[in-house]
C-alpha cells in the first residue's frame, strides 16, 4: 500500500449506524485488533481525559457474587481544574469491601467524536491497587467485555463504566498490578485517600480524587439468599421448572452467583408459562440451554415454535430455537424472561414504488418493504424472467431493493419479476409482477 491508494468506500447498508470506513490493525497472525492511536498517525491531542461518574460498590463479602445484595451508589464529579476532578463529599461504606467503578471518555483535538480511555490506574493511599490498559483486545475475548463493564448499568441506563475489579471468570488481558481483583478490604475507620487516574494513548492524563470511610460500628449486611441456589463459576446446574429444563454448564458464569428460576401464568399468545431464568442484569459469559416439552401441542405445530425474551418494553423478541424429539431447544447467551410462542404467519412484504407494466431505467431502484413480526426474515431470493437476481436487504430500514441491471433484463419488453421472502419459520411470502425497461 502506498500513500494515495484507494482503500475502500463508505457505506451505510446492514446493520451500519451511518455512513463510514472501518479503519483497522490488526495483528497479521493472530487476527488481533489493535489500538490505532499506538501508531503515531499525525493526529494532534492535547485534550487530557474527561470523568463523568464514579460508582461505589458496597460488598458484604470479599468477592463480587450476583445477587447477593451487592449495591452500587453513584457520585457526580467536579472538575476542579484543566485535568483534575473530585467528588466533593466523603464516602461513607456500611460494608467492609467495596470496589469502584468509574465513567470516562476522551476526546481529540478538533473531534466531538467520543473514544476510549487507554489507561486507568487506582490508588489507595498513594499506592497503586488496580491497573487496566488497552493494547489490543483479541476477537475471541471479546464477549468478556461484558464482565468488565457494569453489565447492570449498561442494561438498564446504557451506560458504560470501566470496572476497577476484575470478576473471576473474566479474562481478558488488559489488567495488571491486581491486589484482591480490585476488591478493597477496609479494615479501619481511618478516613482513606484514593485517586484514579486516566491516560490517554498519548499520555495526556487526568486525575479524580476522592476521601472514602467505613462508618463506624456498622457490620457488614450480609444479603439472606437461598443457599441451595448459589451456583459458582465451575459448577454445572441443571434446573427444572414447569416444562422447561434449565442447564447452566461450568464456565459460563462471570461470577458467583444465588440464581433466581421462576415460572408464573403467562403472557398473552404464548404457548407456556412465563420463564423468569434468573435476572437479565446478570452477563453470561458462554450459552445456556433452555428445553421446552409439553404434550399439549400437535406436533404438526412443533417446527413452528420459538422461545421469545420479553424486551423492557414488555414486547416479545425471537430468540429462535430448534424443534427436535418433540423439543423445543434453545442456546442463549442472555438471562430474562422467556415464553414459548408459535409463527405461523408470513412475512409482511409489499412494494414502494412497483406496479404492473410500470417503467424503470438502468440504475433506478425497484424497491419493497418487508417486516416480519416475530421470528424474522431468514432467506429472500428474486428471480427476473426465471434467472436470478441480485435483491438486497437493509434489515434496520426493512427495506429490500434491486438496482435495474440492463444485462439481465430484455429491452422494450415486459420484464417477469418474482421475489420470494421466507421467515425463520419457514413462513413464504410470494411477490409476482411484470415491469418495462
Amino acid at each position: 500500500m502506498k500513500k494515495g491508494d484507494l482503500i475502500g468506500y463508505t457505506g451505510n447498508t446492514g446493520g451500519s449506524g451511518g455512513p463510514h470506513l472501518h479503519f483497522e490493525i490488526r495483528k497479521t497472525k493472530e487476527e488481533t485488533p489493535i489500538n490505532p492511536l499506538l501508531f503515531n498517525f499525525p493526529v494532534y491531542d492535547s485534550r487530557p481525559p474527561e470523568f463523568r461518574a464514579l460508582h461505589v460498590y458496597s460488598m458484604p463479602q470479599n468477592a463480587s457474587v450476583g445477587n447477593s445484595g451487592e449495591y452500587r451508589t453513584g457520585y457526580k464529579v467536579t472538575r476542579s481544574g484543566n485535568s483534575t476532578y473530585e467528588v466533593g463529599k466523603l464516602i461513607k461504606s456500611t460494608t467492609d469491601y467495596i470496589s469502584f467503578s468509574v465513567e470516562a471518555y476522551d476526546y481529540l483535538n478538533g473531534s466531538g467524536n467520543r473514544c476510549g480511555i487507554y489507561k486507568l490506574e487506582l490508588k489507595v493511599d498513594g499506592a497503586t491497587y488496580f491497573k487496566i490498559t488497552i493494547d489490543n483486545i483479541s476477537f475471541a475475548l471479546t464477549r468478556n467485555i461484558n464482565g468488565h463493564i457494569d453489565y447492570e448499568l449498561k442494561t438498564n441506563e446504557n451506560k458504560s463504566v470501566h470496572r476497577l475489579s476484575k470478576l473471576p471468570n473474566n479474562i481478558l488481558n488488559i489488567y495488571s498490578n491486581v491486589i484482591n481483583d480490585g476488591i478493597y478490604h477496609i479494615a479501619d475507620d481511618i478516613i482513606h485517600q484514593a485517586e484514579i487516574i486516566a491516560y490517554d494513548a498519548y499520555e495526556n492524563q487526568s486525575t479524580l480524587k476522592f476521601r472514602f470511610q467505613k462508618l463506624n460500628g456498622i457490620n457488614n449486611q450480609v444479603y439472606l439468599n437461598d443457599s441451595s441456589m448459589y451456583t459458582r463459576v465451575n459448577q454445572t446446574r441443571n434446573i427444572d421448572l414447569p416444562g422447561l429444563q434449565v442447564n447452566i454448564p461450568a464456565g459460563s458464569l462471570y461470577r458467583d452467583v444465588f440464581l433466581s428460576l421462576t415460572s408464573a401464568k403467562s403472557y398473552p399468545a404464548s404457548l407456556s408459562d412465563t420463564y423468569y431464568i434468573h435476572l437479565p442484569t446478570e452477563p453470561l459469559k458462554s450459552n445456556i440451554t433452555l428445553k421446552f416439552r409439553t404434550d399439549s401441542i400437535k406436533p404438526a405445530l412443533g417446527p413452528k415454535l420459538i422461545f421469545a425474551r420479553i424486551n423492557g418494553g414488555g414486547k416479545p423478541v425471537s430468540e429462535g430455537g430448534e424443534w427436535s424429539n418433540n423439543k423445543l431447544i434453545m442456546k442463549t447467551k442472555n438471562f430474562g424472561r422467556y415464553i414459548v410462542m408459535a409463527d405461523t404467519a408470513p412475512p409482511n412484504f409489499y412494494s414502494v414504488n412497483f406496479y404492473d407494466g410500470k417503467k424503470f431505467e438502468a440504475g433506478q431502484q425497484i424497491i419493497f418493504r418487508v417486516k416480519d413480526d416475530l421470528s424474522g426474515i431468514k432467506t429472500y431470493n428474486a428471480y427476473i424472467n426465471d434467472k436470478w437476481a441480485l435483491l438486497e436487504y437493509d434489515p434496520k430500514n426493512q427495506k429490500m431493493f434491486y438496482y435495474i441491471d440492463p444485462d439481465k433484463l430484455t429491452r422494450g419488453s415486459m420484464n417477469k419479476l418474482k421475489i420470494f421472502v421466507m421467515d425463520d419459520r419457514n413462513n413464504v411470502s410470494v411477490f409476482e409482477g411484470k415491469f418495462r425497461f
